[in-house]
């Protein structure tokens, strides 16, 4: 019998390169499958540059129109959160007809006030518009659980790196330099001045030759004054960050709160030893402290600054086995695993 082919169609708000780089994996070695999808207008402050594989149709959101949906005719849909009630109206159309409709959520439960509503109100305004949820890790799969998803309609897994693109056959013979990177949007959240500050502190304490290196664009921007040890950089795109990622001594995300965190992924599958903030959702799949670097309270200036310390302090050959380590865990999670998640739902 002649095998079936599928179409999925991604209704997204705001693309990022990984989600492409797992989207393209997909229809590479699935030659079964075809893929549209439509998004929202690319982000100022993270402006990926898209290369998308032929099977894939890319449409803007302002061109979404039923008979383009109708023409396409989807066997699953993935829906980016609730917030876009042209989305949700599309994936109670679809659900009625009894085809698949994902939605993927990254909200860590924390028992606010707005997510127990949100709980309470799910039987009206969120459950009846999807059949399943795809969320990151097990922050994300609480709160599917508590909006009314039961354990075999909730998938894990959603956030992947491009980890054979960051990961390097020959790591051994990289030359890691003593520099800490920071690569994020400069907002407050995220950490940045106190990692900053606390770095050009420990510069004065203590007797080191490290460097730290930021990337990034936003409101901030003009706080990170640059010095002989800071080097202050504009947004990259993910092909020159793969470059940098695999020769730094490690990577710091200091967020007080980050419901992911897939440039941590990308910094694991790059061998980076790797200091996180507790508040960063990636660090309970891709960061164990002690182990592969470590991990220090939200929104703690002073325990920030200790887990620098303690980078700073490690040999070069701890570092290396952080790396290591860190490499191991990032294929906990891939374009591959992804796909298969995916496929899942259809096979």
């Amino acid at each position: 019998m002649q095998k079936k082919s599928f179409k999925i169609l991604f209704l997204y708000t705001e693309l990022a390169g990984y989600i492409v780089a797992c989207i393209n994996h997909l229809v590479k070695y699935n030659n079964e499958v075809s893929v549209k999808i439509v998004r929202w207008p690319v982000n100022d402050e993270a402006p990926f540059s898209f290369k998308f594989n032929k099977k894939i149709e890319v449409l803007e959101k302002a061109e979404l129109t039923s008979q383009k949906l109708s023409k396409f005719n989807p066997d699953l849909i993935y829906i980016s959160g609730w917030v876009d009630k042209q989305y949700k109206k599309i994936a109670l159309d679809f659900k009625k007809q009894g085809i698949p409709v994902l939605m993927g959520i990254d909200n860590p439960w924390k028992g606010s006030f707005r997510q127990r509503v949100a709980s309470f109100l799910s039987p009206a305004i969120i459950k009846p518009y999807y059949s399943h949820v795809w969320c990151p890790g097990e922050r994300q799969y609480e709160f599917a659980r508590r909006i009314g998803f039961s354990e075999e309609k909730i998938l894990t897994g959603f956030y992947s790196a491009d980890v054979p693109f960051f990961q390097n056959n020959n790591r051994e013979a990289l030359s890691r330099a003593k520099i800490l990177l920071y690569a994020g949007r400069f907002l407050q959240w995220k950490g940045i001045m106190e990692l900053y500050q606390s770095f050009l502190e420990l510069k004065e304490e203590t007797d080191n030759d490290w460097k730290l290196l930021m990337y990034g664009r936003g409101p901030l921007e003009k706080a990170l004054i640059p010095t002989e040890d800071v080097e202050v950089n504009d947004f990259i795109q993910p092909d020159e960050l793969k470059n940098i990622m695999q020769n730094v001594g490690a990577f710091c995300l200091p967020s007080y709160e980050e419901h992911w965190g897939v440039v941590v992924h990308e910094a694991a599958a790059s061998g980076c030893p790797i200091l996180v903030s507790e508040g960063v959702g990636a660090g309970t799949a891709f960061v164990r402290n002690g182990y592969n670097g470590f991990v220090f309270k939200s929104k703690n200036k002073a325990d920030l600054k200790e887990g620098l310390r303690k980078m700073i302090a490690c040999s070069d050959s701890e570092r290396q086995m952080m790396g290591e380590r860190s490499v191991e865990l990032a294929n906990r999670i891939t374009p591959e695993i992804w796909s298969a998640t995916l496929l899942s739902l259809l096979k």
